[in-house]
């Protein structure tokens, strides 16, 4: 799991950032260890700490939204970033089965004709914006996407622009640091909660809480 040619240290110091947490529970388990989240850290440190602004938007593995290995890196990106956007594209095949809340198939958004079901593990797309006059995102904006229309659904609201999508509004409460019994700030809202166009996880693992809500 690590890139050719670099040292296992120099590696491993690009995850450091998401090891330790100011607000929230310490990271738990080897989430970290997995290359895409090395991929968003060079992004991240790029934009937040060289240039001062841009934006990333990467398609990747879904586990960082509500995984126990990934508190720190959701904090991060709510203090470096002003707005986060998550397109949960799911088709999981340990959460959920690769079945939608109403039971149709969930394929991947990765799945081809010789191959309908596509990648074992749900994906979702991210967009972290940093402006100019940086302002640490007070919200995050997420959406679900379910069945085997959601590729199609994808590209027709990609025209529209970040913030003509709706997108279920998830915003954090932080008096002094979230609450002692929400310290796993998730950025998935609640199963429970349902609003136009945005699907509910089947189960609460697919879902949990969006932040301390």
């Amino acid at each position: 799991n690590g890139f050719p040619g670099m040292a296992v240290d120099e590696e491993r110091e690009l995850t450091d950032a998401y090891r330790t947490t100011k607000r929230v529970r310490r990271p738990e388990g080897r989430g970290l260890n997995d290359l895409y989240v090395r991929f968003f850290r060079m992004a991240e440190r790029r934009i937040a700490e060289r240039t001062g602004r841009g934006i990333v938007c990467f398609i990747s593995n879904y586990s960082w939204l509500d995984g126990l290995s990934f508190t720190g890196m959701r904090e991060r990106y709510l203090e470096a970033f002003d707005a986060i956007r998550i397109d949960c594209l799911n088709g999981d095949r340990y959460k959920t089965g690769k079945l939608a809340p109403d039971g149709s198939p969930d394929p991947s958004i990765f799945s081809t004709e010789s191959n309908p079901v596509g990648i074992q593990v749900g994906t979702a797309v991210t967009t972290l914006v940093r402006r100019a006059d940086h302002a640490p995102a007070r919200e995050v904006r997420f959406r679900h996407l379910w069945g085997q229309a959601k590729r199609e659904e994808l590209l027709e609201t990609a025209a529209g622009g970040g913030d003509t999508i709706l997108r279920r509004r998830c915003r954090p409460t932080r008096p002094g640091g979230l609450a002692p019994d929400c310290r796993r700030p998730a950025f998935a809202p609640n199963a429970r909660r349902r609003s136009s166009r945005v699907a509910p996880a089947p189960t609460p693992e697919a879902g949990k809480r969006c932040f301390s809500r």
